[in-house]
């Protein structure tokens, strides 16, 4: 028996199997790529490209969403959507086709109906991701992509010049998208079961063409569209660099024309005053330090500044580069009214701003 047992742990080349005895698709798709993982990573969408290669007609399904994919990744700074981004915006998009993600979704009919629409599905995902690009969307604080899908169902019935347009109503609609995707984003609305909620806003997007429906879309998905004191206490506590942080500190530039110019995350008080040994050296005991390291990194002590303006204020004292600033800087990034604006009276300064911030945040609307 012991030589039995040495014979089967370090001789016999054995296999191990279960026997899966579902006929379901999706559950041995699932397996496959499971076992699969010690090999070539595949994702399910290179499954499910199989699939449509097959069943369109006169296009070539894997290389064009690879192509595709590849474009809208170069857009902008540059994105890191993948392949099952695509498909699942081509089963979207395409009306009446189901949107869930599997290989009984992928039916010849199903599919040849995809490549009929093709071309004006690619061009309304092109055109939501140079739309938001526009906004400051990055691949970093873009955290739900799905969101784009509904942005890009309505600039589907958009004329060709809508995103380069200057029209009132036209700029306003587009605001409106930037700051209902910041919500969205913010608020999480697309954390959980995302196809029910796909499903909830495609016929809402599609019975208007005059505005992006933001309004009807929130009520659909019962998502408040302001902050409450709670949600506003948590973002101001976010940090410099952060996933959510740029898109925080969207919310408190409501009026600025965000499609001519770069804007960068700053820190106020310059952050290497924060080191330290530079607090010491000003004298500050240690509970006065950690108040002041506790705060300096957040979005209470960060504003939005163009490429330009970051450049020349570079790690400039903040009470000497203010003296600097044109007279509705202060209003413009919520800076608090105070006799001084040395490091000395920084924990007042945030204090204020926090008042401020709150306020901004609170009034934030949609028009």
């Amino acid at each position: 028996m012991i030589s039995k047992l040495f014979s089967v742990v370090n001789v016999t080349q054995n296999i191990n199997y279960y026997e899966e005895k579902s006929d379901d698709y999706d559950k041995v798709l699932e397996i496959f790529i499971r076992t699969n993982t010690g090999g070539q990573k595949l994702e399910y969408s290179d499954i499910l490209l199989s699939t449509a290669t097959a069943k369109w007609r006169n296009l070539n399904a894997r290389e064009e969403i690879n192509k595709f994919t590849d474009e809208i990744n170069k857009i902008g700074n540059g994105y890191n959507f993948g392949k099952d981004f695509v498909m699942k915006g081509a089963m979207y998009l395409t009306e009446n086709l189901p949107i869930q993600y599997k290989i009984s979704s992928f039916t010849r009919k199903n599919l040849e109906c995809i490549e009929d629409h093709w071309e004006e599905t690619k061009d309304a995902i092109s055109n939501s991701i140079q739309l938001i690009s526009k906004y400051g969307f990055t691949d970093k604080n873009l955290v739900a992509r799905l969101t784009l899908l509904p942005v890009a169902q309505y600039l589907q019935r958009k004329p060709k010049g809508y995103l380069t347009s200057s029209y009132i109503k036209d700029v306003e609609d587009q605001n409106n998208i930037q700051r209902w995707i910041i919500m969205m984003l913010l608020k999480g609305a697309l954390g959980s079961a995302t196809d029910n909620k796909l499903n909830l806003m495609r016929p809402v997007v599609r019975a208007t063409s005059e505005y992006f429906p933001y309004a009807e879309i929130s009520k659909e998905l019962k998502t408040e569209m302001t902050f409450n004191d709670m949600e506003i206490e948590n973002l101001l506590q976010y940090n410099y660099g952060t996933r959510y942080s740029y898109l925080i500190l969207s919310l408190l530039y409501p009026g600025r024309d965000w499609k001519d110019k770069k804007y960068n995350e700053d820190h106020i008080f310059p952050q290497n005053e924060f080191k330290i040994k530079n607090l010491r050296a000003r004298g500050y005991d240690d509970s006065t330090i950690q108040k002041y390291t506790n705060y300096f990194n957040t979005i209470l002590n960060l504003e939005l500044l163009d490429d330009s303006e970051n450049k020349s204020k570079n790690a400039k004292p903040f009470d000497i580069w203010l003296k600097s600033r044109d007279t509705n800087f202060k209003k413009r990034h919520h800076i608090p009214e105070m006799n001084d604006y040395s490091l000395d009276f920084f924990l007042e300064f945030i204090q204020k701003r926090k008042e401020l911030l709150t306020k901004q945040i609170k009034e934030f609307y949609l028009q």
